[in-house]
């Protein structure tokens, strides 16, 4: 029997009348279930080239990223800023009076 006659026995009984009526009403739920299910696992024709174009356009993003990505790596390197920082300086006499002290007067320079 075809959709239609199926439908169309179902339209001029009421559901549970007969057991035929019980029967064509499963028949065409199964068919129809069977057309849903073939027509969804296929992907869709859109889905593979779009799947595609998303990954280059990923690759070429990531490879005219690089340079910047490579200099933001480069300039803030975590483990030499420890390198950089001065020890702090004692506070017990003060820098100008220290330097007068070591360096040595015109005066003495002058004397061989």
């Amino acid at each position: 029997m075809s959709d239609e006659k199926l439908e169309g026995i179902l339209a001029k009984y009421r559901p549970g009348d007969t057991p035929f009526v019980a029967a064509a009403s499963n028949e065409l739920q199964r068919r129809r279930l069977e057309k849903v299910t073939t027509q969804l696992s296929t992907p869709h024709w859109t889905l593979i080239p779009a799947f595609w174009a998303i990954i280059a356009t990923m690759i070429f993003a990531a490879i005219s990223a690089w340079p910047v990505v490579r200099a933001w790596l480069q300039s803030s390197p975590v483990s030499d800023k420890s390198a950089i920082v001065q020890p702090p300086q004692s506070q017990s006499m003060p820098k100008s009076q220290s330097e007068t002290k070591t360096l040595p007067s015109e005066s003495s320079l002058a004397k061989p």
